[in-house]
């Protein structure tokens, strides 16, 4: 999917999964609060080039979230080579995600 998309495709994946999780508590297994993340993950990581980190699009993805999805992305992230190299840390309010820092970890490369 184009870059240009992420952000509607962003706000969209958020509003379906505050959508499940606070209306409709019941449905805990719903695919908005399991196996959507991941893919909206995956589309994440196909924007990396080289040493470049799409800061932009990872706040934009993950600021308004609990910080329970942060961990989600950052354990995603710590398997893919192209996103390990880089040390997340989340500004929280309230135990949600304000916004992402991140800094080169040469140590973390492959």
């Amino acid at each position: 999917m184009a870059k240009e998309a992420f952000e509607v495709g962003s706000y969209c994946h958020k509003r379906l999964y505050f959508r499940e999780r606070l209306v409709d508590r019941e449905y805990d297994d719903s695919p908005w609060l399991t196996t959507k993340q991941t893919d909206v993950f995956e589309w994440l990581a196909s924007f990396f080039e080289g040493d470049e980190y799409p800061e932009q699009a990872v706040n934009t993805l993950l600021a308004g979230y609990p910080y329970r999805v942060f961990a989600l992305f950052r354990e995603f992230a710590a398997e893919r080579p192209e996103l390990s190299g880089f040390d997340m840390k989340a500004k929280l309010d309230n135990g949600i995600v304000e916004y992402v820092t991140i800094e080169a970890d040469p140590t973390a490369r492959y």
